[in-house]
């Protein structure tokens, strides 16, 4: 190659008079890209060298290609070859993949089977660190050891520690992490949109980046705390127009910003497309065209440690590009990895002749006396209080309740309120965990008994095997809650309408669950402050009340009544019920 670049030795390969886009200062330069083999040898003034091959490449723009920063393999319902013939031809050529959804399922073997393939694709692994996600409380389909997960980040393919439970302080948490920036590698973030004490603990762990930050208040407070942003836009949601609101306001933070997918299912990615969709939408918020594409190259390169190879035109790197007609409107003309054309005009010049084998296939394992009554949510008044999921700002999500109509026993839907039903079916065989839904009639909300108590529970194998009933508990501190309880109006309100907390309105993916609680379900208190992720919940400390502790036997449900508030123990969460008045 250096023969090739100081004129001794000739190219492969010459991409003659391409406007070649300096993504380090931001320049579009009519140069020529000399090839050697799989790398680029120089970017010289046009003409100076020969090749065996030429390009005449004169009136279109030659960019890095994309890089995706987190991406779930398996949420394209793709395989990694069949996903390459979707996406090279929109110039992403390099993803960095988290595959903690086929671990859960598969295990290690599993991770192996997405972590690379035949077709010109360049899969890096974020190692997942949790394997299930939450090992106290959920059964998956395989675990991966914590010493499995340490070994894999010495892995070449390996780029980062996958991202982890923002609410995990565990020690066991802290070892994967210092193993991972032992090894040189990132630690991948998902704040899940926390801030102040929360957010700082989790930093403070070494994680590098952010992928839920919605607005751009969030991606500044990130930014000072040195955290890079990866803006998402999935199949739920596009951060792209929030974060980019105030472009100005970003200032020089945007040299630590780029793109990721996320989840983004196949028929998204063929319509709206991929990166060149993040390059797009940034552009119409008033980035500039050549930030927007340095955002989806330069930066993700630099930020995981691989500008070395890829990320830009300049020589020693890879041969990855691509030639475009214009820098706001990335539709590729050609699309060239390690100096080989790839795609032309949107159509993939490629096979996948990857093989998936026979333990991979037929991996949904339903519960013996699984049927259709499985998903009735049965009551026995005429009413029922359901604890119900609202999704807001895209994919995040959050607790609220509503009082549905009972008919012939069994729990209705309300679409003139949009809450609808969301049926959990466990794939992986046996009783661990089935499809059970336990709810409490709104009725036993207005019993005048001093404190709430669990009505019997249904004797089940699963129950005794996850959770062991406990006392119903009161809370701690009432006059807190009195307080705020008096600001709402007198009478018996459920936590979720207390009109002194904000909550909007349902959005159009309101979901009602059944919840499987220990004595059945009451309306339990949340507000804006507490976040939901993965099923754990924390919210900000503030001064004041310390909220429950954290662990699977306690939680902050309780219902009010009048100017006394009760709280009873449920399954596992973390919250704080109300922001202090």
């Amino acid at each position: 190659m250096r023969l090739v670049a100081n004129g001794t030795e000739s190219a492969d390969l010459i991409i003659r008079k391409a406007m070649v886009l300096a993504v380090h200062t931001g320049e579009s330069l009519p140069l020529d890209i000399v090839i050697a083999g799989r790398h680029i040898a120089a970017v010289t003034p046009v003409g100076r060298f020969e090749a065996t091959e030429t390009v005449d490449a004169q009136g279109l723009h030659a960019v890095p290609n994309f890089i995706d920063t987190h991406i779930h393999i398996e949420y394209t319902m793709l395989t990694p070859g069949e996903l390459a013939r979707l996406i090279v031809p929109k110039g992403t050529t390099t993803l960095l993949a988290d595959p903690n959804c086929i671990a859960n399922v598969l295990g290690a073997r599993g991770m192996d089977l997405v972590a690379s393939t035949g077709a010109p694709l360049r899969i890096l692994q974020q190692i997942s660190p949790e394997v299930p996600r939450l090992p106290a409380m959920e059964l998956g389909g395989a675990v991966v050891p914590s010493e499995e997960t340490i070994s894999r980040l010495r892995r070449p393919n390996a780029v980062s520690l996958g991202e982890g439970n923002p609410f995990n302080l565990s020690l066991d948490s802290a070892q994967k992490q210092f193993e991972a920036l032992s090894a040189g590698k990132r630690i991948t973030g998902h704040t899940a949109r926390l801030s102040d004490e929360p957010l700082w603990a989790y930093l403070a762990g070494g994680v590098g980046d952010d992928h839920n930050a919605f607005n751009t208040a969030e991606v500044l407070d990130r930014l000072r705390l040195g955290a890079a942003i990866t803006v998402m836009s999935g199949s739920m949601n596009d951060n792209c127009p929030a974060v980019f609101a105030d472009v100005a306001a970003l200032g020089l933070g945007l040299n630590h910003v780029c793109f990721c997918a996320d989840d983004k299912h196949v028929e998204d990615l063929a319509h709206q497309g991929h990166i060149d969709h993040h390059v797009r939408q940034a552009v119409r918020a008033g980035v500039a065209p050549e930030m927007a594409i340095r955002m989806a190259t330069l930066n993700a390169a630099m930020h995981f440690r691989l500008d070395h190879a890829i990320g830009s035109i300049t020589p020693s790197r890879l041969a990855d590009f691509m030639l475009i007609g214009d820098l706001a409107d990335p539709h590729p003309r050609a699309v060239y990895v390690e100096g080989e054309l790839v795609a032309v005009d949107g159509e993939a010049m490629l096979t996948n002749d990857d093989e998936m084998p026979d333990w991979s296939r037929r991996t949904m394992h339903l519960a013996p006396g699984f049927s259709a009554d499985s998903f009735a949510l049965r009551a026995a008044s005429e009413t029922a209080w359901v604890q119900a999921v609202e999704m807001y700002d895209g994919y995040f999500k959050r607790a609220f309740h509503a009082e549905l109509t009972v008919v012939d026993g069994v729990v209705q839907t309300d679409t003139e309120r949009d809450v609808l039903k969301v049926a959990i079916v466990d794939r992986h065989g046996d009783d661990r965990h089935g499809f059970r839904t336990r709810f409490r009639p709104a009725t036993q909300c207005d019993r005048g008994d001093d404190e709430l108590r669990e009505p019997e529970p249904r004797a089940r194998r699963h129950d005794r095997r996850r959770y062991r009933p406990r006392s119903a508990r009161r809370c701690g501190d009432r006059r807190w809650l009195r307080r705020c309880c008096r600001r709402a109006g007198a009478g018996d309100v459920p936590a979720a309408d207390c009109r002194h907390h904000e909550r909007p309105a349902m959005g159009d993916r309101a979901a009602a669950i059944g919840r499987r609680q220990r004595g059945g379900d009451r309306p339990r208190l949340h507000d804006r402050l507490t976040v939901h992720d993965h099923g754990v919940h924390r919210s900000r400390r503030r001064s004041g009340p310390r909220p429950h502790r954290a662990g699977p036997d306690r939680c902050g449900d309780a219902v009010v009544r009048g100017r006394t508030a009760h709280c009873t123990a449920g399954p596992g969460v973390l919250s704080m019920p109300f922001a202090r008045p």
